[in-house]
């Protein structure tokens, strides 16, 4: 059964790998943690019992509650998005091009990655001044890896 965890906004993913990590150190049996990109502000746990899925809960930050309703797997799936094509990984070092913002259409080399929040540091690279700018993943384009020519 799906259980419906109420979290602060935009702390979805973190209190997701919070949940993970102490499920793993508590040894509560929790089959799944899911974070849905289209819902915020929610995550939904796969658990047996409301009582496992309160305990995990507990005590953690950004977490305001558990939703009494229970949903089923056929409700989680809708929620589910295929991706048509798996994004190129980016790597620390590659040259990507800014898609979006005052930079766009600029080269710029990855030098700092978060993949929590799939945040990404880039140097431009044909400007005066370079400094560093934090975008999202989804605002670049992969040019070129590192080491190609």
């Amino acid at each position: 059964m799906f259980y419906v965890v109420r979290v602060a906004s935009k702390q979805e993913r973190v209190v997701s790998l919070i949940l993970e990590k102490k499920a793993r150190n508590e040894g509560l049996k929790v089959y799944s943690i899911f974070v849905p990109e289209n819902v915020k502000g929610y995550i939904f746990v796969e658990v047996d019992e409301e009582s496992t899925a309160l305990s995990l809960i507990n005590g953690v930050k950004y977490v305001k509650g558990l939703l009494k309703s229970v949903i089923s797997f056929e409700e989680v799936k809708n929620m589910l998005t295929i991706k048509e094509a798996e994004e190129e990984k980016i790597n620390i070092g590659d040259i990507v091009e800014i898609t979006t913002g005052p930079f766009k259409g600029e080269n710029a080399k990855v030098t700092q990655i978060d993949e929590i929040k799939r945040e990404y540091v880039v140097l431009p690279l044909d400007v005066a001044i370079s400094l560093p700018i934090k975008l999202k993943a989804s605002s670049l384009k992969l040019v070129k890896k590192q080491g190609e020519q």
